[in-house]
């Protein structure tokens, strides 16, 4: 039973009808409000679709013949990233990720390496989770020691210095709501 107020008998049994009614009348707006909420807060999310290129700046230095599976490898956005006219990622944004694969040169073959990247840290310090490669073209993300990986010695290692622009491909959606951050501009 609900609060009553010692009222006389027939009016006890008009306030319990008025509680009554005013709870279903709450239960009926409460859920109008969620959902305008919840529209509002998708309508401003923006999704960015597997397959597209984002490039990128090194900055960690990696070089087959030195790294190790699991090691870091981290990225920066130089310039802001739009999508659909919206600014999905701000510049200066950090692209985190680790080495999964490597196998530096030997007699017989150029060294190779994999990366995954799996995080961006904005500015602002919201992080947005992604799944990438290094765009190789074949969307298999394998960097060999040759071309534009090249080591400088020639010695058939994968050398990927400091600035150097690498794309990334993502391999999922990245779903993001810019109006977290795009307020700070």
């Amino acid at each position: 039973m609900g609060y009553v107020i010692p009222l006389k008998k027939g009016k006890r049994l008009m306030y319990k009808h008025f509680i009554c009614a005013l709870a279903v009348l709450i239960s009926m707006i409460l859920p109008c409000c969620t959902s305008q909420a919840e529209q509002t807060a998708k309508s401003a999310v923006i999704s960015l679709p597997a397959g597209e290129i984002l490039s990128t700046t090194v900055t960690t230095p990696l070089n087959s013949e030195f790294v190790s599976l699991g090691q870091v490898a981290t990225t920066v956005f130089t310039e802001d990233l739009y999508y659909g006219g919206k600014l999905i990622i701000p510049a200066d944004s950090v692209v985190r990720g680790n080495v999964i694969s490597v196998s530096p040169a030997s007699k017989f073959k150029h060294g190779e390496m994999v990366l995954r990247f799996n995080n961006i840290v904005t500015p602002y310090g919201i992080q947005i989770p992604i799944s990438a490669i290094v765009n190789t073209g074949d969307k298999r993300g394998k960097i060999s020691g040759t071309g534009q990986y090249e080591s400088e010695t020639h010695d058939g290692n994968v050398d990927i210095p400091i600035s150097m622009p690498l794309e990334l491909l993502l391999i999922q959606p990245i779903t993001v709501n810019p109006e977290l951050y795009n307020s700070n501009y």
